[in-house]
This record gives structure tokens, sequence and C-alpha cells, in this order.
């Protein structure tokens, strides 16, 4: 036996047969429906403020297409997105906790999803993280789900 070789090496070429080839294009066709709305709703929403006056943009705004364009627009929802006016009575550390819950929650989707991944062909490793500490306070972002839509209203 050669020293790069050890004896415990199981090696399965079938492993991955459940994964179909055609089911990649699915999503890479959603991406581009998402990415033609944007481009769109964008292109509509600039279009509208450069070339005409306020009465003839509240008639195309009203619209449904026009409605239905504007909800895509990057332009004015990055406006709202990043608007940092505090409404009167607002509590400004409640933000903060927001913020943290949706990062906690984000971590969490990605780890569990990093975690499956790496599993699928090691799975004699899986439960050596059940058993530190910190996995406990990760495997928990459905907890902060529940904070972010309650600070949510």
């Amino acid at each position: 036996m050669s020293p790069m070789m050890s004896g415990d090496v199981h090696c399965e070429m079938g492993m991955y047969e459940w994964i179909s080839p055609d089911l990649y294009i699915v999503p890479a066709v959603a991406a581009c429906i998402v990415c033609l709305f944007v481009s769109a709703g964008t292109l509509y929403e600039l279009i509208l403020n450069t070339c005409f006056t306020s009465e003839k943009k509240n008639s195309f705004s009203a619209a449904k297409i026009g409605r239905l364009l504007q909800c895509f627009s990057a332009y004015s929802n990055t406006k709202k997105v990043l608007d940092t006016r505090q409404l009167p009575g607002q509590l400004p550390m409640l933000d903060g906790i927001r913020v943290l819950s949706a990062l906690w929650i984000i971590f969490g989707h990605f780890d569990f999803y990093a975690d499956a991944a790496a599993n699928i062909g090691n799975r004699a490793e899986h439960g050596v993280r059940g058993q530190e500490r910190w996995f406990a306070v990760l495997d928990a972002y459905d907890l902060a789900v529940d904070t972010f839509i309650i600070l949510g209203y």
C-alpha cells in the first residue's frame, strides 16, 4: 500500500446520481427572469423620472403594468431600504436587534445548507458538530425568525 492511501477510504462513484444535470437550468432561468424584471422596472422608472412631467408620470404610474414594473425598480427600492429617517416614537435600538436577527437568520441558513451539502458524502463527521456549544446557538436560528417578525410590527 502506498503512503498516500489509507485502508479506511471508501469511495462510491455513483454517489451523486440522484442529482440531475437538467435541474441546474431551473435556478438559472429564475435568476434571469428576476434580473429581467429588475432591469425593466429600473429602466421604466428612470424614463418616467427624466422624460415626463408629473401629470403624465401619474397617469403612467396608475397603470397596473406600471405599478408592477415599479415594484422591481432597483432605483426606488434602494432609496427605501437605505432611508435612515426615524419615525416619531420609534426606538432606534430595535433596528439594531432587527439587524442582528436578520444576520443570524442569514448565517443560520448559510450554515444549514453548507452543512447539508458537506455531509452528503461525509456522514461520519455529521454528529461531531452537535457536541460543540457554539453550534447550539447557531442551530437555534429559527428563534431569530420569531424575534425578527415580532419586532417588525
